[in-house]
């Protein structure tokens, strides 16, 4: 007769230095303090002056956008980046046949942004 039985190899691994520090750990710090709070403000107002000051279409602008929403901070700038963005949307239907001097990077920048906004806009025409 045949054996069917099958085995599978122990790995017999030695035990972390570690122990489990890592899995009960909590952090010190639970909450900010009132002049850590202070400074958030001051430093979202100071961005949120910034998207406002810079103008839309510009590569800074779309730059700073794109920045900020990759960082995970633009839920604090919603209606800042929407009112950018419309305006970046409604320039460049009016501008559909100008020929445009931006290279390909601000271009393609450009086209996220406003398709992440869900307007839409035709890749064909923006990339002609």
């Amino acid at each position: 007769m045949v054996d069917t039985t099958i085995t599978r190899p122990l790995a017999n691994y030695h035990s972390s230095i570690w122990g489990d520090y890592f899995l009960s750990y909590t952090p010190q710090l639970t909450e900010i303090s009132s002049e850590e709070k202070l400074e958030l403000e001051e430093l979202k107002e100071k961005v949120r002056q910034m998207l406002v000051e810079t103008p839309d279409n510009s590569t800074q602008g779309l730059v700073l956008i794109d920045t900020i929403q990759r960082l995970g901070v633009a839920y604090h700038f919603v209606n800042e980046i929407k009112i950018s963005i419309q305006n970046i949307f409604d320039e460049s239907e009016q501008n559909k046949n100008k020929d445009n001097d931006d290279d390909l990077c601000v271009v393609a920048l450009r086209f996220r942004l406003v398709r992440r906004q869900r307007h839409c806009m035709s890749s064909g025409i923006v990339f002609i």
